[in-house]
This record gives C-alpha cells, sequence and structure tokens, in this order.
C-alpha cells in the first residue's frame, strides 16, 4: 500500500509543478516577471523533490532567461551554469546545446563577445555532435 501511496503523490506532484509552470508562462506572457518567478519557483522545488534531473535542468534554463530579462546578468550565468553540470551529469545533449547557447547569448547580451565567441569555439570542439 505504501508504494501507491508514493505513486500517487508523486503523480499529484507532477501535476502541480506543470500546474505552476503553465501559470509561470501566462505571467511571463503579460510580461509580469516577479509572478513569473514565484510560480517557477513552486515549480522547481517540486521537481527537485521528485529528483526530476532533466526537469530540473530545464527550469533553470527559465530561470537563467527570466533574470537575463531582469538585467541580472551574473545571477543568469550561475543559474545557468548550474543547469549546464546537470545536462552533462544525465547527458542531455539536446538540453546542454540549448543551455550553452543561452549562456553565449547572455555573454554577448553583457558585453562579453569575447567570452562569448571563445565559449561556442570551446563547445564547438568539445561536442562536435551537437
Amino acid at each position: 500500500m505504501e508504494a501507491l501511496d508514493i505513486m500517487r503523490n508523486n503523480s499529484l506532484q507532477d501535476k502541480l509543478w506543470r500546474w505552476c509552470n503553465w501559470y509561470a508562462y501566462k505571467y511571463y506572457q503579460t510580461g509580469n516577471l516577479k509572478k513569473t518567478l514565484q510560480f517557477f519557483e513552486i515549480s522547481l522545488k517540486i521537481i527537485r523533490e521528485l529528483n526530476d534531473l532533466e526537469a530540473i535542468a530545464g527550469m533553470l534554463g527559465n530561470f537563467g532567461n527570466i533574470y537575463t530579462k531582469l538585467g541580472n546578468f551574473s545571477k543568469a550565468i550561475n543559474i545557468l551554469q548550474e543547469s549546464i553540470g546537470i545536462q552533462k551529469s544525465i547527458e542531455n545533449f539536446l538540453g546542454l546545446a540549448r543551455s550553452y547557447n543561452h549562456l553565449a547569448e547572455l555573454y554577448f547580451k553583457s558585453g562579453n563577445l569575447e567570452h562569448s565567441l571563445v565559449l561556442l569555439y570551446e563547445v564547438k570542439n568539445e561536442y562536435k555532435y551537437l
């Protein structure tokens, strides 16, 4: 009976984080980034409890995007680097490519064109198949 309770709980948690994520995107579409972050934070907390590494890495990418829009480049960079670490650990190469691209774009937006180009060059050489 305990296994069934765990499955039910995980199913509800899965629905809840997806529901919160949906609301976050709705707030994002209206430009309300504060509410977007609030719902993303709830989603991230739940998926961390579920230990869904792919979802965690994707959610961190969402946070990176929001902090980039808010102009908090250092926080966005740290979050994207965490996402990259997870993507590498689970060998999610599509997610890894997206995260590296986002990070390079972020360096570019922050005025660090050289670092952006160096990052893209290193990724190209390390992950020729991406």
